[in-house]
């Protein structure tokens, strides 16, 4: 019997939390084409980047106001929260989202 052998793929898979005024999302799963769209490269061009690069990558988004679409789902009575989707949000368009009482 002949055992087809396949190559290991390397792809993103990030545990993040995710906060706003109202409170935090622990533990967030961002993996795959997700990240990749995020950050525009590939888990093969983010691997060859120098530190310093990760470096700068990683504060565009930290303490930056984005837009995050997540999907969640429940398991066996515990969600399980997938980050589709992260863009920066321009703060003039914000502030025409936020309803004001």
């Amino acid at each position: 019997m002949d055992k087809e052998k396949t190559n290991p793929q390397m792809v993103f898979d990030l545990k993040i939390n995710i906060s706003d005024h109202t409170g935090t999302l622990y533990f967030c799963h961002f993996r795959g084409n997700a990240v990749e769209n995020t950050f525009g490269c590939t888990i093969q061009d983010f691997l060859l980047m120098k530190d310093e690069a990760k470096y700068e990558l990683k504060w565009q988004y930290i303490m930056e106001i984005c837009a995050v679409r997540i999907f969640v789902v429940v398991n066996r009575g515990k969600p399980l929260i997938s980050i589709v989707s992260i863009n920066k949000e321009d703060t003039s368009l914000l502030a025409q989202k936020v309803p004001v009482f």
